[in-house]
């Protein structure tokens, strides 16, 4: 077991952020982000709600690193303005921050590895809602 519901469903939880630019993607017609996104949080929720060794865990593991090419790539293409630049610049930052520390604490059997790990969704998610808002006004 990686980690018992007392810890992890809070990560559930989460995980239901990247719901929220799958929902405005939708609305703006950008369905392949919206599924995309949808599909992640699924996925992510879906193995954090028991947080084993196994299939969910692989295909989590694959999906999120290939959703992170993908978004980082169209980041690259997509956020343009100066502002937003810097948003996803620190916001980046937080995302590789807090996974990091999530990973560390987590191994050291540290019990804010949690809350590291949910603020690790919660940066994501900005980084997501920036690239689904500029793939919109970019249309």
């Amino acid at each position: 077991m990686i980690a018992p519901w007392q810890e992890t469903k809070w990560i559930v939880l989460s995980s239901c952020l990247f719901l929220i630019p799958s929902w405005y993607a939708f609305q703006n017609h950008l369905y392949g982000n919206a599924w995309l996104l949808l599909t992640m949080s699924l996925i992510s929720a879906n193995y954090w709600r028991n947080a084993r060794i196994s299939w969910r865990r692989t295909i989590d593991l694959i999906f999120s690193k290939l959703m992170t090419i993908l978004f980082v790539t169209k980041a690259f293409f997509y956020i343009n303005t100066l502002c937003s630049q810097v948003v996803c610049i620190v916001s980046a930052t937080g995302v590789v921050y807090f996974y990091y520390y999530s990973c560390t604490f987590h191994s050291e059997k540290k019990e804010c590895w949690v809350q590291y790990h949910v603020l690790f969704h919660c940066f994501m998610t900005v980084e997501m809602w920036l690239v689904v808002c500029h793939s919109i006004s970019s249309k």
